[in-house]
C-alpha cells in the first residue's frame, strides 16, 4: 500500500504530484514533512522503493534550495482553488519565487535519516527559527546536542 501511495505522489525525478499540479515547493515541502516523520518514527512501513523516492524527492528540493534554480510559487497552477486564493489577496498564493528557508525545518530532520542530503545542508540555519519539537528531533535524531534541543 505504501509504495503505491509513494509511487503515485512521487515520481521517479523527484518532484511530486503537487508541484506537477499546482506549481508549488510549498506544497513538495509539505508533503514531505508526513514522509520524514514516517522515516524517523516508524521507518519499517517504509519498503527501500519508498525510502528511494523519499530521498529522491529530497534532492529534488537541492537546486531550488541552493540557488541555481527558482520557482515562482503557483505560477503555472492548474487548481482552481489556488488561483482564488491568490486573486483573493493571500499572501502565501501569490506569484512570488519560494523561499528556501521554508525547507529548513524539515532538511534538519530528514539529513538525519537520509544521509544523500546531508553535505549540502551542513550549513543550514541552525538558528532558535526552529520549532522547539524540531530542535529535539534532530538534536535527538542526529546533532547529539540536547542542551540546545529547547
Amino acid at each position: 500500500m505504501i509504495n503505491n501511495f509513494v509511487s503515485d505522489n512521487i515520481f521517479a525525478d523527484g518532484s511530486g504530484i503537487d508541484f506537477k499540479d499546482r506549481d508549488a515547493l510549498h506544497y513538495h515541502v509539505y508533503n514531505l514533512k508526513a514522509w520524514i516523520e514516517l522515516a524517523v518514527f516508524t521507518p519499517e512501513v517504509l519498503t527501500p522503493f519508498a525510502q528511494s523516492r523519499i530521498e529522491q524527492a529530497l534532492l529534488f528540493i537541492k537546486p531550488y534550495y541552493e540557488g541555481t534554480l527558482q520557482n515562482i510559487e503557483f505560477e503555472h497552477s492548474i487548481i482552481k482553488f489556488d488561483a482564488a486564493r491568490r486573486d483573493a489577496g493571500q499572501p502565501e498564493f501569490q506569484n512570488i519565487p519560494w523561499k528556501p528557508e521554508s525547507a529548513n525545518e524539515l532538511l534538519r530532520v530528514a539529513r538525519c535519516v537520509f544521509p544523500a542530503i546531508q553535505l549540502w545542508t551542513t550549513l543550514l540555519d541552525h538558528s532558535s527559527q526552529a520549532s522547539p519539537r524540531v530542535k529535539f528531533l534532530a538534536a535527538m535524531l542526529c546533532e547529539g546536542d540536547f542542551s540546545n534541543a529547547h
